[in-house]
């Protein structure tokens, strides 16, 4: 129903003289969602709704509020308020407030979907004091030169939109740093800057909590124990923390150091146990599953550059490095076994008993075994690495110009893609069990996500929203293409 300002003041004697009729610019929309209502109010500038109410109130950077609005509305619960554009949504569940906030951003409105455009308004006048439309009727009033006119058109129309390829949002309810999805749709972890973390299990809020120190990485989603029980694992200067699935701290964390973490914290299972890897510049802890110091490593590179773990000849190895030397170090005797040079911007990938670099020397694509040996491939001029995916037939991502280009690690191209865009913000690379491939790509300026195969021929008719990562994961017969938008884990 949408009601307009002046006209609604005549009918509710509540809202004319509460708060929001002061606001209102033109007038609000009262809509059902999932059983639950929601107001939808546009606003004078300068007459901001959120400071009017904390005004009125006594509060200081409140969203929620009692003082009533119209007749009947969130009258014993109280009500959420939050921005929406240059309007604000209003319900007495925020989740409500978070799904309405996340069909804008969606673009899931009626400004873009002229078939329900036209089935709320056709035949219907434009400019109305009140529309209503539901199952049963379909209604306009209209004051004019003193007189009620009233448009009815019964026409049992349906009043909900077909919702099964409708997107997933997860409303985080602060800036994302990282994410991480599980178990297909509505199963996630995020993370913010400041240390704020949610989880969700079946596209409802599971956990909230708050670490302290500064973020190192994001959030990784970890097989504690090797049965197939997720954990979460995350680090900051200040400490480790593991979370269950629930959100409950596992036994023996956090772990604390006596001095600043350098590095977000390395998992790894070697027969049967779990163990974490740990830097403070040139000192690397050793920690078991409860938490509880092993051993202490000391290095020859200050370590700035995630920490490898992998076997060789059934030995145990980690990688060290500071960007410019990789050190290798026994786990096992506690010792350092060699040390060699790495051309600048090196990733590593681990193939069958070896860990490998791969980089751009003088344009040529090069590998370095785990010698220090160098082998150099073919030319990209001007190439940059973007990434390397796989763990056993490891996948090199190199842009050049607006074209990416897919190496194995042999050195051989096996796919190609021609971008209309530059601006790469974040690409995912998925095989299937089938052999198909998937390739999301987030053009960095227009923040939309992009599919191809590596034909380089689009998967999707139109782009998907989202920003700074994505995520391909398979869920039953489909892939779920999970990213960012605003506030929101978006899962398409």
């Amino acid at each position: 129903q949408f009601y307009e300002r002046d006209y609604y003041a005549l009918k509710d004697s509540v809202f004319a003289v509460g708060p929001m009729v002061k606001w209102l610019n033109n007038g609000f929309a009262l809509i059902s969602i999932n059983g639950e209502n929601a107001i939808i109010s546009d606003y004078i500038d300068g007459q901001d709704p959120i400071l009017i109410l904390n005004d009125i109130q006594q509060t200081l950077d409140s969203n929620y509020f009692s003082t009533p609005l119209i007749t009947d509305f969130a009258s014993t619960k109280g009500y959420f308020v939050k921005y929406l554009d240059e309007a604000v949504v209003i319900s007495s569940k925020e989740a409500v407030c978070d799904q309405l906030i996340a069909d804008f951003k969606l673009g899931n409105t009626l400004a873009i979907n002229s078939t329900k455009r036209e089935m709320i308004f056709g035949g219907l006048p434009r400019e109305v004091s009140e529309r209503t439309y539901n199952v049963n009727v379909h209604q306009s009033k209209s004051v004019y030169n003193g007189y009620l006119l009233e448009t009815v058109l019964g026409l049992n129309l349906p009043t909900e939109i077909e919702t099964s390829n409708s997107p997933t949002a997860l409303a985080c309810n602060f800036e994302i740093n990282d994410f991480e999805v599980f178990n297909g749709r509505g199963n996630a972890v995020a993370i913010s800057q400041d240390g704020e973390i949610i989880g969700f299990k079946s596209g409802k809020e599971s956990f909230k909590t708050k670490v302290e120190g500064r973020v190192l990485g994001g959030i990784e989603i970890i097989d504690l124990h090797g049965n197939g029980q997720i954990h979460f694992l995350t680090t900051t200067d200040q400490a480790i923390y593991l979370w269950n699935s629930k959100g409950q701290l596992s036994s023996g964390f956090p772990i604390k150091p006596d001095n600043e973490f350098t590095g977000a914290a390395k998992f790894y299972r070697w027969k049967g146990k779990s163990y974490f890897l740990v830097a403070t510049k040139n000192n690397v802890y050793h920690f078991d599953a409860q938490g509880r110091e092993i051993d202490l490593f000391k290095t020859k590179v200050e370590v700035t550059s995630p920490i490898d773990v992998w076997a060789s000849q059934n030995k145990l190895f980690a990688g060290f490095s500071d960007g410019k030397t990789f050190e290798m170090y026994s786990i096992e005797s506690s010792s350092s076994y060699r040390t060699f040079g790495l051309p600048e911007g090196a990733i590593s990938a681990k193939i069958p008993n070896e860990l490998i670099h791969f980089a751009m020397e003088n344009d040529f694509l090069t590998r370095i075994d785990q010698k220090g040996t160098k082998a150099s491939y073919q030319k990209f001029t001007n190439g940059t690495i973007l990434q390397v995916t796989g763990s056993k037939s490891p996948v090199i991502i190199i842009k050049k110009a607006n074209e990416l280009h897919f190496v194995n690690e042999k050195g051989i191209s096996f796919g190609s893609i021609r971008l209309s865009f530059n601006e790469i913000e974040d690409i995912y690379y998925y095989s299937g069990d089938s052999g198909k491939t998937s390739i999301a790509i987030i053009d960095g300026l227009e923040n939309n996500v992009y599919l191809y195969n590596l034909k380089g021929e689009l998967l999707t008719d139109k782009a998907l929203e989202g920003s700074r990562k994505i995520l391909l994961t398979k869920s039953a017969n489909s892939i779920v293409k999970s990213s960012i938008v605003g506030q929101f884990i978006i899962q398409y």
